[in-house]
């Protein structure tokens, strides 16, 4: 894993942890750009 991808993770962690009021849809968007995000890992 990259220095850039891993900061990339820990900005979207910390995003997470900052945002009380994280809705449906944002948690749905998370989960598709989680799985883009470990299949560019894999592929690479």
């Amino acid at each position: 894993m990259t220095k850039r991808t891993y900061s990339q993770l820990m900005s979207i962690i910390f995003s997470l942890s900052m945002a009380e009021n994280v809705g449906i849809n944002e948690i749905k968007w998370l989960r598709k750009e989680m799985k883009n995000w470990l299949f560019s890992i894999f592929k690479i």
